[in-house]
């Protein structure tokens, strides 16, 4: 083997390490998350990518050193944010996390590594609409990676939005999810729960949304410079009042994913992904639109990254069954830096 082609494959490989290692929502978006029921706010819970810090901010310690700036077709259309070692400790920053219905939302996390790997995030957001009304939320995050078992959970510790004077409109929120994924392997086996609600004044508390869901996925390298990632799980969605495109009440979700990247050269990388979901009934009533494909691609140059995914419309629309260059090529897009 010549120098020459030698010096290839370790360039090679460095550089689908790190973009494995440190990526964005545009890959994730095109990989798949397994999140179909709303159980986790971002990230996937089958493949590793340093989007897993928003419900594990354990991830912290395996996704360190990176600084992310991202632009999307949607309503919150810019974000970004760093996270980079502290004496001995490892901090993030996060800005306007574009799936937040909260305004103007602020991530905050901190890990360590002490034998365990563990880590708190913090998730602030709010707004003043005038002397006695504004949005005010405080969602505490907590995880660890105890050799391959990653448990987590988040409490929204304060959720409440007043319009006038007084306690009579106000509408307090709650909101809960816990879950834990293990590593076996290749083998990722995944399980979450969720419950929301909120009460107006002094009324009764109420359940707005409640679901749980359970899986298996599986991250294989099927030949030089190609993975194959996929997972199916089992959803159930027991209630759900709040909207936001989720199933309605009594809905039971099978979905299959499956994705594949390659490495085309020593730094152009392209992926795609199917979804394809077995069973999605509410009230027995089998739901449409249950298979979606999206496509993307990442360029690597030393430690500089480009990925984009494709899609189409004045949103973001990965799913869109047309796209073009002129209204959604780039449906989202992230410049990484990694040290």
């Amino acid at each position: 083997m010549s120098k020459r082609l030698l010096t290839m494959m370790v360039v090679a490989t460095t550089l689908v390490g790190a973009n494995n290692a440190f990526a964005s929502r545009a890959r994730i978006g095109v990989l798949g998350t397994s999140n179909v029921a709303g159980l986790i706010d971002r990230g996937s819970f089958f493949v590793d990518d340093n989007q897993n810090i928003f419900y594990n901010p354990a991830q912290i310690n395996n996704f360190k050193n990176w600084a992310a700036v991202e632009k999307n077709n949607g309503s919150s259309d810019a974000e970004g944010g760093f996270a980079t070692q502290v004496a001995g400790f490892n901090l993030g920053v996060y800005m306007n996390r574009g799936e937040l219905t909260q305004p103007r939302p602020l991530d905050l996390f901190f890990g360590g590594d002490m034998g365990v790997k563990w880590g708190v995030g913090v998730t602030l957001a709010g707004e003043r609409n005038g002397p006695d009304a504004g949005t005010t939320d405080l969602t505490l995050r907590a995880g660890a990676d105890i050799s391959g078992l990653e448990p987590f959970a988040a409490f929204k510790l304060i959720g409440k939005t007043s319009t006038v004077e007084g306690d009579a409109d106000d509408v307090k929120v709650s909101d809960i999810n816990v879950g834990a994924r293990y590593k076996y392997g290749e083998w990722v086996p995944f399980a979450a729960w969720r419950q929301a609600g909120g009460k107006v004044g002094d009324g009764e508390s109420t359940t707005a949304y409640s679901a749980l869901g359970l899986g298996v996925g599986r991250n294989a390298r099927v030949a030089e410079g190609v993975r194959l990632n996929y997972a199916v799980s089992v959803n159930r969605v027991m209630k759900n009042l709040v909207g936001g495109g989720l199933p309605a009440t009594n809905s039971n979700i099978v979905p299959l994913d499956v994705s594949v990247e390659g490495d085309v050269t020593t730094w152009l990388v392209l992926r795609g992904g199917v979804s394809y979901q077995l069973v999605n009934r509410t009230a027995n009533v089998t739901n449409t639109g249950d298979t979606t494909a999206r496509m993307g691609a990442s360029i690597n140059v030393g430690k500089v990254g480009f990925d984009w995914a494709v899609g189409t419309g004045a949103t973001e629309n990965l799913d869109s069954e047309t796209f073009g260059f002129a209204d959604g090529f780039f449906s989202a897009a992230s410049l990484n830096y990694r040290w």
